[in-house]
């Protein structure tokens, strides 16, 4: 790809949820965020509530508690030992019966023991909405997006879940991040391998904010960042979802990342397979209050 620039617990179907009514952070309201884990099934993840069951919008980021220096010290919400997860993820609405599930590509596992920061938004809540890859938006291995809030707005926050695909031949859940195209002032969705052409038919879907202090960008910096990890300090927030961002001056981090909560005091972004964080990796931040 060439582009300029930068860039709880349940078993099996049950979940922990707490709604966030309407506030200033997000005065649409319609959202609540979820912690999924210790689902038996090894290839997807339930995310079943009352108001997940109504359709509509998740975005997902792995989460994991960190006590120390030393990713064996890796702890989940309850405090029993837990896991890096390096898989892409998916997602699919199954209906008002079951809610959403997570999946994993073929071959892939969830594996005991993995948590995950869920932030929901019910249908029709503004600046929510589906982006399907077809031969008119698609360029290599990215697809555009086209929406008022996004358009010639290079400093909007974008929020990304990719939607798993059915049927045979179908694309599996892979990497991605966002990127703003400067030319054609429209933002995209990417695949991190850039080897893969985006295939007609991808979906994925994307939340569109403003930059606040609830949703913004953030830049490791020589300050922010040691080792593979970019620290946020003493941010105030419930859940935190994060997007990879390949925006304008930032640097390519084709890494899969995860959140945590370092020693009970710090939200950090880390990448999952320990490689080191580079100075100038962006990522878009979704700040949910408690």
């Amino acid at each position: 790809m060439k582009m300029r620039g930068f860039l709880g617990l349940s078993v099996l179907v049950g979940l922990v949820s707490l709604a966030v009514p309407a506030s200033a952070a997000y005065p649409n309201g319609g959202i609540a965020t979820t912690s999924v884990s210790n689902v038996a099934n090894a290839t997807f993840r339930t995310v079943n509530s009352e108001l997940t069951r109504k359709g509509g919008f998740i975005f997902t980021t792995h989460y994991s508690n960190y006590w120390g220096d030393n990713p064996v010290f890796f702890k989940s919400r309850a405090g029993e030992p837990g896991k890096l997860f390096t898989s892409p993820l998916g997602s699919r609405f199954m209906g008002p019966d079951s809610g959403f599930n997570l999946y994993v590509p073929p071959g892939a596992t969830f594996g005991a023991d993995v948590s995950f920061n869920i932030l929901y938004f019910a249908p029709g809540t503004p600046n929510v909405f589906n982006v399907t890859a077809g031969a008119t938006n698609k360029e290599a291995n990215w697809v555009y997006v086209d929406h008022p809030a996004a358009n010639g707005n290079p400093r909007a926050v974008l929020t990304v879940q990719q939607l798993a695909q059915y049927g045979v031949g179908a694309p599996p859940p892979r990497f991605y991040g966002v990127w703003y195209h400067s030319a054609r002032q429209r933002w995209a969705v990417f695949h991190e391998d850039t080897t893969i052409p985006m295939a007609n038919g991808e979906q994925f879907d994307v939340f569109v904010a403003a930059d606040t202090p609830s949703s913004f960008t953030i830049v490791a910096n020589a300050n922010n960042s040691r080792g593979n990890a970019l620290t946020m300090g003493a941010l105030r927030c419930g859940k935190l979802i994060v997007t990879q961002n390949y925006a304008p001056r930032s640097v390519y981090n084709n890494h899969p990342v995860g959140v945590r909560f370092d020693n009970g005091s710090e939200w950090t972004i880390f990448n999952e397979d320990n490689a080191p964080m580079p100075v100038g990796a962006a990522f878009n931040v979704v700040c949910d209050p408690y």
